[in-house]
């Protein structure tokens, strides 16, 4: 299984309420969606399902994915913040699908990155807002689970995004 990790866009301060899940999508983050949507079609034949954290900012960024791809975004409370990695990984593992986009918040998405790949749950890898990572589970039932494939910050999704895609298997990328 494929699994496309997405932390979401750029999104708004938190207010003076302190609301946190209600918290948006800046314009940076909305084009920062629309090149993830633009660009992970590109890097992967078929997406089977896009799951999103219930959080507003999570959702604003799967929306344009799933559209793009014919789906409908399914909220996933094993994406919302405080989730541990191996509640992440599990999930995961269970969804019998070949790929699938999974759109969280850091730093629960780095730490299931590191867990899957070293079963170290304590370290995080970097996934800055609007990044990606592409983590193939070659053994979702034991630790490690399996390989990062690659890990793309968000500049580089919207430069790739801009220029037609990219394949990772092709040589060059392009």
């Amino acid at each position: 299984m494929i699994a496309f990790l997405v932390r979401h866009g750029d999104a708004e301060p938190t207010g003076p309420g302190g609301e946190d899940a209600s918290r948006a999508l800046t314009g940076r983050g909305f084009a920062q969606a629309e090149a993830l949507a633009r660009f992970l079609p590109t890097a992967c034949a078929r997406i089977d399902r896009v799951l999103t954290s219930p959080l507003r900012r999570a959702r604003e960024t799967a929306d344009p994915i799933a559209r793009e791809v014919g789906l409908t975004p399914v909220e996933a409370t094993f994406l919302a913040p405080g989730a541990g990695p191996e509640e992440t990984v599990g999930a995961v593992a269970a969804l019998g699908v070949e790929t699938a986009v999974l759109v969280g918040h850091a730093p629960d998405l780095g730490l299931a990155i590191t867990w899957i790949v070293s079963g170290d749950g304590r370290t995080e890898t970097p996934l800055g807002k609007g990044g990606v990572a592409c983590v193939e589970f070659d053994r979702p039932d034991r630790q490690p689970a399996g390989v990062l494939r690659w890990l793309l910050p968000a500049d580089l999704v919207m430069r790739l995004a801009r220029r037609g895609g990219w394949n990772p298997e092709r040589p060059g990328g392009a």
